[in-house]
């Protein structure tokens, strides 16, 4: 596991200056996601981008293994919760010194968290020695948000009626997902001939495996676009979308989920490109590397550099015959915000963990383990342990055993069922629906 340095007095905020740069990263990694989600092909040309395209057959080459490996017991659990109905029960038991709920002290606290979809409505809640704190629901086309005593209701516009699996309800919801009808093709071709051809380069690195659990030799191209490049990038890619109506509508619905986290309206993506593409920041950077070990592309590093400010994260993603090694990290100004590495193996259905969350001051190790008692009856254990701070409390190496059931079958509704049904009697704040 990586070692990640103590950071509990870096506190930091990304500036609304930060957008502008992450819409053009964003346009190069979005569109080379949605190629390799939808499978599509770019169209061949000597001056596309070397870094675009190796983006492109390193998140390919993701979810080609993903789809041989996930096999065996968690592919057939991933697809049945996508499309049958479920209920979801967990179980937490933390043991530690000093621990305190309420203001009581206990030595001991228990917690259960339950998710239930009845191919219409979804719920989830927690609880916290029995008492309620939290619940999440969508019903019919409100989300629901349950904290305490209020019930606040959110409207999430025009959604499809009647009963459809939990993959047919979150594509309704999230239409960027892999049903958009966009042409992606057209995307890829004009990100990989915006960005200037001589900006990538092939070097070698020594850089973690995760599946070898050390540092490994390994080929990479390297991406840096400077000020001077960004500008000329985002001018070549305005043109083609001022150009194409069709390819700028489709640059949008890739764009539409960063575009709703962040509140950007949709015109704003071209007005960031435009001002771009005028002039950018002489201390703004953008840099990719892509990773290839083996003759296969196992992970990549992004880079922003803006003002006094440099932000940067790695994917790494390594598979064997019926197993993935994974390792996630992200830096800003050098300190450690995120370090996770995992291992799934996806034949036996065990699952082995190593997070530490530096900015939240928390660290998780353990492992999980996967069963099935009977053909709709399946469940997850894990043995964890728990160091940093959490709630006011201080805990070291503390043991908390996790209990998940996950239940197929005629299950009912949310609506009908005594452990869930409170919901649908509560009034709901703002927008009511159903119930």
């Amino acid at each position: 596991m990586r070692s990640t340095a103590d950071n509990r007095n870096s506190k930091r905020t990304i500036r609304p200056a930060w957008i502008a740069l992450a819409l053009c990263l964003f346009v190069v990694a979005g569109f080379t996601v949605a190629i390799a989600v939808w499978g599509i092909e770019p169209a061949p040309d000597a001056q596309q981008n070397p870094g675009v395209l190796a983006l492109y057959e390193f998140i390919r080459s993701c979810e080609q293994n993903q789809s041989k490996v996930r096999q065996g017991l968690p592919g057939a659990l991933h697809e049945r919760l996508l499309d049958e109905p479920f209920e979801v029960e967990t179980h937490i038991d933390l043991t530690a010194d000093g621990l305190s709920v309420m203001g009581l002290p206990l030595s001991r606290v228990l917690a259960g968290i339950d998710i239930k979809y009845d191919m219409s409505d979804l719920g989830l809640k927690a609880n916290v020695m029995g008492f309620p704190v939290a619940g999440a629901y969508l019903i019919n086309q409100t989300l629901v948000l349950d904290i305490g005593d209020s019930a606040q209701a959110y409207s999430l516009g025009a959604l499809p009626d009647g009963p459809m699996p939990l993959r047919e309800r979150l594509g309704a919801m999230l239409p960027y997902l892999p049903d958009s009808e966009a042409d992606r093709s057209r995307l890829v071709a004009a990100v990989a001939q915006a960005v200037p051809y001589d900006c990538s380069s092939e070097l070698t690195a020594d850089v973690y495996s995760p599946m070898d659990g050390k540092d490994v030799r390994m080929e990479a191209v390297y991406t840096q676009l400077d000020a001077q490049a960004i500008s000329q990038t985002a001018a070549a890619l305005l043109e083609q979308l001022i150009a194409n109506p069709a390819l700028s509508a489709d640059m949008l619905a890739v764009l539409d989920p960063l575009m709703f986290m962040s509140g950007t309206a949709q015109a704003d993506v071209l007005t960031s490109l435009q001002a771009l593409a005028e002039g950018t920041p002489d201390d703004a950077a953008l840099a990719w590397t892509v990773y290839r070990y083996d003759g296969q592309y196992v992970g990549c590093r992004f880079g922003v550099t803006r003002e006094d400010e440099v932000i940067e994260w790695t994917v790494m993603a390594q598979f064997g015959a019926s197993a993935q090694f994974g390792y996630w990290s992200a830096h800003v100004n050098g300190e450690s915000v995120m370090d996770a590495e995992f291992g799934i193996d996806y034949q036996q259905g065990s699952i082995s963990s190593d997070i530490t969350l530096p900015d939240f001051y928390m660290s998780f190790r353990g492992a999980f383990e996967m069963g099935q008692r009977t053909r709709d009856d399946y469940y997850i254990k894990a043995s964890l342990t728990i160091s940093g701070e959490a709630l006011g409390m201080v805990l070291t190496d503390a043991p908390c055993d996790i209990d998940m059931n996950i239940r197929f079958g005629e299950l009912g509704t949310l609506a009908e069922s005594r452990r869930w049904r409170d919901i649908y009697d509560k009034e709901w704040k703002d927008a009511h629906q159903g119930g």
